[in-house]
This record gives structure tokens, sequence and C-alpha cells, in this order.
């Protein structure tokens, strides 16, 4: 299956349907890469290329110990490898997708799957990709072709190269534990440091990639919650989900629907780029390099 290609001013995307549903290249012309660009040639679902993005469907993050139950169904996830015990992102990132529909600077992939004893739901999942001169806009549906009511929930998980500052608006989070399971919560955000943030209440996110493109993350519909991920290594992950880390497992599966026979759940948010400082906003510098030193600054931000 071929992979599909939008460019619109000095901005070029790529996506190959047949790896998860996955961006593999995103670029400026002039400012270089906006993702980490995908350079493996083959795809192993359970050990995916770190880079380029992908969709999380119909959820994200850990599942403890790979159940779920919900209505009267259980949900016998597989294990992850690297999470064991625990389930780590749906299925939707290891499953090939289908083009759907493709009109100038806009494609949809699609992606269809039965329920089975893994995930006892019948659904249907799309993304939307707009590229535009001034970025991107992605929107996520999932919808519930099954007869009962399903749990569900959406997210994009995106590898940013590094060097790279991050500034977020977010105003709580829950702290990470061992297992990265989140802890006690919602905290304040201020109370939160490390590699990895769970966070909410956000509204846009800056990232500074210095010497190249500047990026603003902005509008989550659907998308309360913010994963930053920032392992030592090329790369940072800024991910817009819909719903905390474990929730499946939660009661009243907080921020997973449930969603009726027949509705669709549907999530938003703009990837701005470009090489011009954008304006500062009130946040918090989570700034880190491959190597994990603090950036001189953040170029970014406009002065103000």
């Amino acid at each position: 299956m071929a992979d599909v290609l939008l460019q619109a001013g000095s901005l070029s995307l790529s996506l190959r349907p047949s790896w998860g549903g996955r961006v593999v290249s995103f670029s400026h012309e002039i400012g270089g890469d906006v993702l980490l660009p995908v350079a493996e040639t083959t795809f192993h679902p359970d050990n995916w290329p770190r880079a380029g993005a992908y969709p999380l469907v119909p959820f994200h993050n850990r599942v403890a110990g790979a159940r779920c139950q919900f209505g009267g169904r259980e949900a016998h996830l597989s294990p992850h490898p690297s999470s064991l015990p625990h389930a780590l992102h749906g299925m939707g990132s290891r499953l090939p997708w289908t083009p759907g529909a493709r009109s100038g600077e806009m494609a949809q992939l699609l992606l269809r799957r039965p329920g089975d004893r893994i995930w006892p739901w019948s659904f249907e999942a799309r993304q939307v990709f707009h590229l535009d001169p001034g970025g991107l806009t992605v929107t996520l549906h999932l919808a519930n072709v099954d007869d009962v009511p399903m749990p569900g929930g959406l997210g994009w998980h995106p590898y940013f190269p590094r060097p790279i500052s991050i500034r977020d608006t977010a105003s709580v989070g829950w702290p990470v534990q061992d297992d990265y399971l989140p802890g006690s919560g919602p905290v304040s955000r201020d109370t939160l440091k490390g590699h990895t943030l769970y966070l909410a209440h956000w509204s846009s996110v800056v990232l500074d990639l210095p010497g190249g493109p500047c990026l603003r993350m902005r509008d989550p519909v659907g998308l309360p919650h913010l994963v930053i991920h920032q392992p030592p290594g090329p790369f940072a992950c800024v991910e817009p989900v819909s719903h905390l880390a474990n929730a499946l497992t939660q009661p009243g599966i907080p921020d997973m629907g449930p969603i009726a026979p027949g509705d669709t759940m549907t999530s938003r948010f703009r990837l701005d780029v470009t090489l011009e400082p954008l304006p500062a906003a009130n946040g918090r510098h989570d700034r880190t390099t491959a190597h994990g030193q603090g950036l001189p600054g953040a170029a970014c931000d406009a002065p103000t």
C-alpha cells in the first residue's frame, strides 16, 4: 500500500496507512523536520518506530493488568512486552488502515475492527488530516458500530526531534508511578516533575526546535488531557489525549464515554508551524536536549 502524500506551501506530510495509520514524516521546506522522521524499513506491531506519529485508538497508555470490564463484557487486552503486566496503547496503532476520501490538502485514513476477546466491541475509526501553509489540523473519530454501549478514547502520539523546549498551559496533573500508572490526583501542575507528565486542563503547548520551526499545539476539542514524555534519547512526545492513563479500570470510566451504539466520539487539535516567534504564553518550561541539558532560551517566544 502506497504512502499518502500532502503538500501545502512549505509543508509536506506523508502518511503510511499500512503501518498503523502513521504519519511517517512531517517537515518544513526551510525549517526542517517537524516530527522525527521514520527511518525503519519494516514494521513490527509491538516494536513500532519511535518516530513520526500514530493514533491512540480506542484508548491510550497503560491499562492495569491488561483487563477491563464494562457493561457485562470483559476485554482481555494483550500485555505489552515493555509494560508487563499492563497493556500499552490501543490496538489501532498496530493494525493496517485504509486510505479514505482525499481532496486537495485533506486526506482520511479508515479502520474497522470487529469485536473479539481482546476488545469485545466493534468499532470504526477515522483520522482526518487537513494540511495548510500554516500547519496541520488533525480530527479523530471513534464510532461504536456494536449493539451495546462501548468505552472508548482517542489521542495522538507524535515524536518531536530534540533538542526541544516545551511550554504547556496545563493547570493540573497526576504523579506518575514507577510502572507508569497514575498516582492520586489531580494535583497542581507546579508540583510535578520528571521525564513523564500526566497533565490536564490545557489550551496550548509551544514547542521550540532550536534551529528549526516553532510549533504551537492548540485548540483541543475532546482532548482535555496531555501526556509529555521526554526520556533520554532523540525524541520528545507531547500527546493530546481524551482521558487519563488507566481510566478503563476506574469506576465510571472517566472521560471514556461510554459511546452509545451508532454514536461517534470526535476529537480535534491544531498544530501551527512557523519560522516566526510565537506570542509568549503563561505556562511552564520543560527544557531538555537529547542529553538532558538545559536549552539557553526559547526562541519561539516573542518578546513582550
